[in-house]
C-alpha cells in the first residue's frame, strides 16, 4: 500500500516525537495494529536513522532525534549498529584508496570495481582488456610471421633456435577479506489472544501466561469480545489490583461474524513479571464511557 507524501510526513514526525498527542494515539491505531503499514513505518524509521548517521540530519530534526528517539534503548541499539555499518563502509572505501597504485594488479582492480557497485564498469574494462590482449597477440604472430619469412630470404644457412627466456609468472593480489557486518537488529513480537468471558464456549477456565524474552520488544495481545457495536474502545492495563501501567483509547476491532477482536501492542519494556487485569471499554457515539469486559493474565520474564 502506496503512501502519500502528507502520511510519510506524519510518521516521521511521530518518531521525532512532534505529533500532538491524539494524533500519536490514531496513528498508533492505525500502524502497529496491522502488519503492512507498520512495515511502512519501519521504513521510515530506518531512513530517519540513516540521515542521522550520514550527518544529513540537522536543525529541529536533530534536536527532536536526539532527545525523543534515542531515548528508548532499543533505538539507540539500531542507531548504533547503523553507525557501525556506516564506519564500516566508509573503513573499506578508505583502504581502497590507500592502497598504493603498484601494489594492485588489474584483476584486482577489478575485483574492487565490481565489490564497490560499478559492476558495469568493471564489465568494461574486462572487456577492453581482452581485447587488449587479443590485439597484442595478433601482433606478435603477425611479426613472427614476417621476420621467419625475411629471414628465409636472406640465408638458406640453417640458423640455431632462439634462446627462450621464461618470464616469472605474476600472481594476481589476493582480495582483501570484506569486513565483517553486524547483523541488523529485527523487531520481535510476543503475542496472547485473550477471551472475555460470555463468548461462546471458549470461556478461559485458566489463567493465560506470556512469557517474555528478552530479545521481545513488543507484546501483542487480541482481545476476543462478542459484537458489541461500538464505534471505537478504550484499554486500561493494570499491575495485579494496583496501579494502572498502560493504557489507549481511539481502539478499533475487527469485526469477525458475531465476534470483536481488539488487538493491542505494548512495549514489552513497560511489562514486569506479575499479574495483569486488562480492562476494556467501549466509547458511544455519544462520547459515554461503556464497561465491556475484565481479562486477566500472567507475564513471564526468562
Amino acid at each position: 500500500m502506496k503512501q502519500t507524501a502528507e502520511q510519510l510526513e506524519k510518521i516521521r514526525q511521530y518518531l521525532l516525537g512532534a505529533l500532538p498527542e491524539p494524533e500519536q494515539t490514531a496513528l498508533e491505531n492505525e500502524y502497529l495494529n496491522d502488519d503492512e503499514r507498520f512495515e511502512q513505518m519501519l521504513a521510515v524509521e530506518t531512513e530517519l536513522v540513516d540521515g542521522y548517521v550520514r550527518g544529513t540530519l540537522t536543525g529541529r530534526d536533530l534536536q527532536q532525534f536526539e532527545a525523543h528517539y534515542l531515548a528508548h534503548p532499543d533505538r539507540r541499539a539500531r542507531t548504533r549498529f547503523a553507525q557501525a555499518l556506516h564506519n564500516k563502509l566508509n573503513q573499506q572505501a578508505a583502504a581502497l584508496a590507500e592502497r598504493p597504485a603498484q601494489q594492485i594488479s588489474w584483476w584486482q582492480k577489478l575485483q574492487d570495481l565490481v565489490q564497490l557497485g560499478n559492476l558495469q564498469l568493471g564489465l568494461a574494462s574486462a572487456a577492453a582488456l581482452l581485447l587488449l590482449s587479443i590485439g597484442i597477440g595478433a601482433f606478435f604472430l603477425l611479426r613472427r610471421d614476417e621476420t621467419d619469412t625475411q629471414y628465409t630470404a636472406v640465408t638458406e644457412t640453417p640458423s640455431p633456435l632462439p634462446s627462450v627466456v621464461v618470464q616469472p609468472s605474476v600472481q594476481p593480489t589476493p582480495a582483501s577479506p570484506s569486513p565483517s557486518v553486524p547483523e541488523k537488529p529485527r523487531t520481535v513480537f510476543a503475542s496472547l489472544v485473550l477471551v472475555a468471558g460470555g463468548l461462546r464456549s471458549e470461556t478461559q477456565t485458566t489463567t493465560p501466561r506470556l512469557s517474555l524474552a528478552p530479545e521481545v520488544d513488543y507484546a501483542r495481545l487480541q482481545v476476543k469480545i462478542r459484537r458489541q457495536g461500538y464505534p471505537s474502545y478504550r484499554a486500561s492495563l493494570s499491575f495485579g489490583a494496583g496501579a494502572e501501567v498502560w493504557q489507549k483509547q481511539g481502539l478499533k476491532s475487527n469485526v469477525r461474524d458475531a465476534e470483536e477482536v481488539i488487538t493491542l501492542t505494548i512495549p514489552a519494556s513497560q511489562l514486569a513479571a506479575g499479574d495483569y487485569i486488562l480492562t476494556l471499554r467501549g466509547v458511544t457515539k455519544a462520547g459515554e464511557v461503556e464497561d465491556v469486559s475484565k481479562s486477566s493474565f500472567q507475564i513471564e520474564r526468562k
